[in-house]
């Protein structure tokens, strides 16, 4: 087999873990975001005031799939959320669009990256506009390298 065969069947398998963690994506509240703590770099305020130099000229652009901050969540809070919404599973995977609104009444998502995104979008936006499209993953699942 040669390299790039073992490649292509690995970047496969990766894939498919990927897709069995997906849970899909929704529109949640800046508050319902918590930035993984033993992930967090330094805050860099020029970067963050450069976004909002960019949100200024052109908008907060957060639905579109480059922009989307990648987020895990447990099962449980997931159901708990869903459930607070009105809202079912297979609707978060259907809603690539026109991501639903997830509502977090007592948790939050642990996002991946982004950081600086969502403090700009916080100092940016009106405050009943705070919100950012998050595509959720299984925290209970091992991650994929």
């Amino acid at each position: 087999m040669t390299s790039q065969t073992g490649a292509e069947l690995r970047e496969r398998e990766i894939m498919r873990e990927r897709q069995d963690r997906f849970k899909g994506c929704a529109r949640l509240s800046i508050i319902s975001l918590r930035f993984q703590e033993d992930q967090m770099r330094a805050i860099d305020q020029r970067n963050v005031d450069r976004l909002v130099d960019i949100y200024r000229g052109q908008g907060c652009l957060r639905r579109d799939g480059e922009h989307r901050i990648p987020a895990v969540i447990e099962s449980g809070v997931l159901v708990t959320a869903l459930e607070a919404s009105g809202d079912a599973p297979e609707r978060l995977i259907a809603s690539n669009i026109d991501p639903r609104v997830l509502r977090f009444p007592d948790a939050t998502v642990e996002y991946l990256h982004g950081q600086h995104h969502v403090l700009a979008a916080n100092q940016y936006l009106e405050p009943d506009s705070r919100w950012w499209v998050v595509d959720l993953s299984d925290k209970g699942m091992s991650p994929v390298t």
